[in-house]
């Protein structure tokens, strides 16, 4: 795999905050995205073209991986290349790699008034443990225990665990994420040069989470909870990730995600960074029903969620998904009120849409 001037792309480790191609994240990331494409509208239009020409099997055993096992998968350190990471993977003790999922899970607080089980031994006795073991530590909704079962199988058994985790992402890589990563790279690279061509030291943590992904307001007060205690945040462009933010989490580092994007000040210097923020932005507008919600919140000057499912006769789930992108597109500013989440149009956005329209004059 190509690595153009990587000594000179990558920060020097003694930076508390960088800015990384991270291609072992990035696939990571993208593989994690075939499992979000119904639930988020938005990403790039490779992650569903490619989730929809995936086999049941492909796309059950990627849950299975990505989610189930997801903390035996998230790297604990840079590795330049996806190859080299997964080679790394495979070498590593299986009972090692097992307690990476439950020492995590352990590192977790507690959801119940009593003590939570801490012990791995009586975790792993039956299913049944595991799962309410699981359950004092996430929200319902966030467990689907069909993977959970079929993770606690391979917990259970760590070098069958290593195999399959192994074998599931040589197979991604070599079937759709290699040649993908050669068309992306150079676009991500860009996106770190045009970023490390400022001088990122004077910024304070605040500036620069918004400087770089370009979040404010309460998503920006999110970010920068994450940061607090971190000894390391490295920034990790994203072609496949559209207007969202992931995260990452070893320890005390994190790593961020965003779309690829130049700097404010920067956009007329990078033309391919510039098209990929617009397409963005204008993907986010490309619907009746994402323009219906505009044109409503609009007329009333701010609308609340639930106010928006019943004026314009949505389920949650739609209005959720259309909200989640236009919110993270920057068309919408979001607040927290005692009725639930409530919007505004920003104008902001729409104003950096017309301007880049007319660079087209």
């Amino acid at each position: 795999m190509p690595a153009p001037v990587r000594e000179v792309i990558l920060a020097p480790e003694t930076n508390r905050i960088s800015i990384s191609p991270e291609p072992a994240l990035n696939a990571l990331n993208s593989l994690m995205m075939f499992a979000w494409t119904d639930e988020i509208s938005g990403l790039d239009p490779w992650v569903e073209k490619t989730a929809a020409l995936l086999t049941d099997e492909e796309i059950e055993q990627n849950k299975l991986v990505l989610m189930g096992l997801y903390f035996a998968l998230v790297p604990q350190r840079s590795w330049p290349s996806f190859t080299a990471y997964l080679d790394r993977l495979e070498s590593l003790d299986p009972i090692a790699l097992r307690d990476r999922v439950l020492d995590s899970y352990l590192c977790m607080p507690c959801r119940e008034a009593e003590p939570c089980e801490d012990d791995k031994d009586r975790v792993l006795a039956s299913v049944d443990n595991f799962l309410a073991f699981l359950r004092s530590r996430f929200s319902p909704d966030h467990i689907d225990e069909p993977i959970e079962r079929k993770a606690y199988a391979l917990l259970t058994h760590p070098e069958r665990m290593r195999s399959v985790i192994v074998d599931h992402l040589r197979s991604m890589w070599d079937k759709v994420l290699a040649q993908e990563w050669k068309r992306t790279e150079p676009l991500i690279i860009e996106t770190v040069n045009a970023f490390q061509s400022l001088d990122l030291s004077v910024y304070s943590d605040a500036e620069l989470v918004q400087l770089i992904t370009g979040r404010s307001g309460t998503e920006l007060e999110k970010l920068l909870g994450h940061l607090t205690d971190a000894k390391k945040v490295v920034f990790v462009p994203s072609v496949h990730i559209g207007p969202y933010v992931t995260q990452f989490v070893r320890g005390d580092v994190v790593w961020i995600l965003f779309g690829t994007r130049a700097p404010e000040g920067l956009r007329q210097s990078h033309a391919a960074l510039s098209r990929a923020e617009l397409l963005v932005w204008l993907s986010a507008l490309a619907d009746d029903t994402r323009l219906r919600i505009m044109t409503f919140i609009r007329d009333q000057e701010e609308s609340c969620a639930q106010e928006l499912i019943e004026e314009l006769d949505l389920s949650q789930s739609t209005a959720s998904r259309h909200l989640r992108q236009l919110a993270a597109s920057g068309y919408l500013s979001e607040r927290r009120t005692e009725a639930g989440k409530c919007y505004s149009i920003n104008a902001e956005r729409i104003k950096d849409t017309i301007r880049a329209l007319e660079a087209f004059e």
